[in-house]
């Protein structure tokens, strides 16, 4: 699956390229990349060559590439991967976004940089790349519009940091972790993110038996209620801003799983449907 996310506003090395899905035993052929490229196998092998360099990756594998060339991949065997490329001007707009001890393979070289070793994600996390990839390759089905191209980006700056914030067979008790009010705060700005609990407390370090009391004493409400206000802020912004969204749009760029899931929380929080709520607040 072929994908190009491209804002009408900005310059052509401002492209976010999405190729997510089975690969086959076809070599994908030589292709120009500019910018940075990340690849990760969600399942089989692929192998992977580019100037001087030759990778075999495995499930759970993953790799990151700066700079520009001619590279080539292909599986042994049907592979579930996903690979994106982020041109150089987007690329320096998302590091804007990104934690400062993140430093990323250059991107604006004439010839590849040196890449990072590829690097093993744990289970939870493989899990949360495939899960943020699979929502990006709904929201892709969306109308192109400023909306859906922010909630992309929203999701690859996601899999950037944790993808970078991971190492070489990582153990999650050894990766530096963040405080609750920078997780919190990152929730707020982008609610739309497969948050759950479990990735917060990763992400923390704080323990399934604390979790609950520590978000709390923080914000004065529970996480799950946290998430789910800064998701109903987003989609009451929505609501009004980008009427030509139909409701099962709306809860796919806001995080819920569904129509119906958006219809639950909306109604439980406001007394009213989202339709309703809608023409009440029509400008």
């Amino acid at each position: 699956v072929r994908r190009l996310v491209s804002p009408q506003d900005k310059s052509p090395n401002h492209r976010l390229h999405c190729y997510m899905g089975i690969s086959g035993s076809q070599p994908i052929p030589a292709h120009w990349h500019l910018g940075l490229e990340i690849i990760v196998v969600f399942s089989g092998q692929m192998n992977h060559i580019d100037g001087q360099n030759e990778w075999s990756l495995h499930s759970g594998d993953c790799l990151l590439i700066g700079g520009s060339g001619s590279h080539q991949s292909w599986s042994p065997s049907p592979c579930r991967c996903a690979i994106w490329q982020i041109e150089p001007s987007l690329l320096k707009d998302m590091s804007a976004h990104l934690p400062s001890s993140i430093q990323l393979p250059p991107a604006t070289h004439d010839q590849f940089a040196e890449p990072w070793p590829p690097r093993s994600l744990s289970a939870g996390d493989l899990k949360c790349v495939q899960v943020m990839a699979d929502r990006m390759r709904s929201i892709l089905d969306l109308p192109n519009t400023e909306e859906r191209t922010k909630c992309l980006h929203a999701l690859m700056i996601s899999i950037l940091c944790l993808i970078a914030q991971s190492s070489d067979h990582p153990p999650i008790h050894n990766r530096p972790k963040e405080s609750l009010e920078s997780v919190m705060a990152s929730i707020a700005h982008r609610p739309e993110a497969p948050w759950t609990r479990a990735s917060v407390m990763e992400r923390t370090g704080i323990g399934r038996n604390d979790i609950a009391q520590a978000c709390r004493n923080l914000c004065g409400v529970s996480l799950t209620t946290f998430i789910r206000k800064h998701r109903l802020a987003m989609v009451k912004e929505l609501l009004q801003s980008s009427r030509h969204l139909d409701l099962a749009e709306v809860a796919k760029l806001c995080g819920f799983s569904s129509h119906a899931a958006l219809s639950a929380a909306f109604k439980q929080a406001e007394n009213t449907t989202p339709a309703a709520w809608r023409k009440t607040h029509s400008s």
